[in-house]
């Protein structure tokens, strides 16, 4: 297709810019590494249940000492055939391509026989599958965990926003996505700017589920209960 032309080319400029060491496919252990840029790594998970296919988007990577992994592995293990897509400019999806990194991850899902599109973020990642059913409309369910709504003026996340070029995406809350969704958030105190981000999100009419204490981290919490199992049990349910 035309798009995954001109993902090809873009993997090819930056297999040249590290002297051809790269492919459009790659082995990356049990993984296959999809695609790769500057702004953008897709990876496509070694198998899982291939009635569902999941976009996992993965967040800044702050609990990570600034390491960006390939987050929901567990919970998704032997539920989908995943595709972990992580922003590497930390750009809130906003750097170009995004639609495009979108379009061939589901085309290689279908590919693979998923009947179902899902997608789910935590933070960042959470702006990133709210982005993917507004882009998208083979998407039909999402759980964002804590998104922003709108980031760029958090001084929680100015080291990084401060540096993007172009805000294509002004206000997460605002997006149309799907009606099968659920964004969730661990704050109900007025100061925290999670709140403040929350406030946006009901305002724009989403469903917003609080998980109390959880904070900003909604799945640790979760783990740490006991319950994030469950919940994502539900998710990967018909």
């Amino acid at each position: 297709s035309e798009r995954r032309r001109r993902l090809y080319q873009a993997e090819c400029s930056a297999a040249a810019d590290f002297g051809g060491a790269a492919a459009t496919i790659l082995e990356c252990g049990a993984d296959m590494l999809l695609h790769q840029c500057d702004n953008y790594r897709v990876r496509l998970g070694e198998g899982g249940d291939r009635a569902i296919g999941l976009l996992a988007f993965g967040g800044v990577g702050l609990g990570m000492g600034g390491i960006q992994i390939d987050e929901f592995k567990t919970a998704s293990s032997g539920r989908a055939c995943v595709a972990f897509i992580n922003d590497l400019q930390r750009s809130w999806w906003n750097s170009g391509g995004f639609e495009d990194i979108v379009d061939v991850c589901i085309e290689q899902l279908r590919a693979r026989g998923c009947r179902k599109v899902y997608s789910v973020g935590n933070s960042m990642g959470g702006c990133g599958a709210l982005l993917a059913s507004h882009v998208s409309k083979e998407v039909s369910r999402v759980y964002a965990f804590t998104p922003q709504a709108i980031p760029y003026h958090d001084e929680r996340w100015t080291a990084y926003t401060q540096a993007i070029e172009t805000i294509r995406w002004p206000d997460f809350s605002a997006l149309e996505v799907c009606a099968d969704h659920k964004v969730f958030f661990g704050v109900r105190a007025p100061r925290n700017p999670d709140f403040r981000q929350m406030k946006s999100f009901q305002d724009n009419g989403k469903n917003v589920v609080f998980v109390d204490g959880a904070k900003h981290n909604v799945p640790k919490a979760l783990k740490q209960e006991q319950k994030f199992g469950s919940l994502m049990s539900a998710f990967f349910a018909d």
